[in-house]
């Protein structure tokens, strides 16, 4: 990912630390030692908290997007722009069930990937709530994905690797199962490591969540809100009717507020993914020019999202 890196593979393979091959100083300041040994190290850590990898549920909606080019709308806007450029911005974009917001969370941490590709000082992480998969509906999971997503940095992993350490240690080498207070504040430590040039957090479908997660989530971007990390950009999605609504859009007038999805906007990207699908699916191949004009015509006046 980042040029002259040294890449290493730990068994998640969607965990990838980073680092160069000189001896570093250990986490309590006291011996060195090489990256080999911090790498196994961190394998273990890894495998002891054993994080679910969003890559599955980018991936997913990263082929729609990719194939039909939606979303460009809000990567071209002005809150977008503003967003990046905000200090500890924070925005909430709401839509209604299937009108695909995924598939713009996508496209987002897309162009973010692209934009911080030659930029070892920053760094994106985000997570899918899944209402398809129980282990992705947890805060617990979700801030264990974006602890080793967030430890997995040129600059940063030596550091993250300290805090890992310190906490895997204060766990009894991984016998005793963290609590989720515990991993909030291993969290909270790396995103506030000063090493950052730019750290961007994007959760996806808050409503997949399980519903008592609510309070907890809602606890821990309050937390993250509050650190006021001049670095930090956050964007969270979901329908507009969750438990904690009236709190989380207080939490987002702070910053840069709610964005509902525009139906002008929803209708122009399924416009863009019928255009594709009508004539480049091989199912639709033998149709003539006037069949498919007929299907993407009626499938529009009745169309309420992806």
């Amino acid at each position: 990912m980042f040029t002259g890196a040294h890449h290493n593979t730990f068994n998640n393979p969607q965990f990838q630390f980073i680092s160069g091959d000189k001896p570093v100083n250990n986490y309590d300041g006291g011996e060195s030692i090489s990256s080999e040994q911090r790498e196994k190290q961190l394998q273990e850590i890894i495998k002891w908290l054993k994080p679910s990898s969003p890559s599955q549920n980018y991936n997913e909606y990263k082929e729609k997007k990719t194939l039909a080019k939606t979303g460009e709308w809000f990567i071209s806007g002005k809150k977008y722009k503003e967003w990046k450029e905000t200090a500890n911005s924070m925005i909430w974009i709401q839509g209604e069930m299937g009108c695909g917001k995924s598939v713009l969370v996508s496209t987002i941490i897309q162009n973010l990937e692209e934009s911080y590709l030659a930029n070892s000082d920053a760094n994106v992480a985000y997570y899918f709530f899944d209402f398809r998969d129980s282990s992705k509906q947890t805060v617990k999971n979700l801030i264990v994905s974006l602890l080793i997503q967030l430890s997995h940095n040129a600059v940063i992993t030596p550091a993250a690797y300290g805090i890992l350490k310190q906490f895997y240690d204060k766990n009894r080498s991984g016998m005793d199962e963290p609590g989720l207070l515990e991993l909030e504040n291993a969290l909270l430590e790396v995103i506030s490591l000063s090493l950052w040039k730019s750290t961007t957090i994007i959760i996806d479908a808050l409503d997949e969540m399980e519903g008592k997660m609510f309070q907890s989530f809602l606890g821990f971007i309050k937390h993250l809100h509050a650190k006021n990390l001049q670095h930090l950009h956050v964007i969270v999605t979901s329908r507009p009717q969750i438990p904690i609504a009236i709190q989380l859009k207080e939490l987002c007038s702070r910053s840069l507020g709610v964005i509902p999805f525009d139906k002008r906007d929803v209708h122009a990207d399924v416009e863009i993914l019928l255009e594709y699908t009508l004539n480049e699916h091989h199912s639709f191949e033998r149709l003539n020019l006037a069949l498919k004009t007929e299907i993407k015509r009626t499938l529009l006046e009745n169309v309420n999202g992806m």
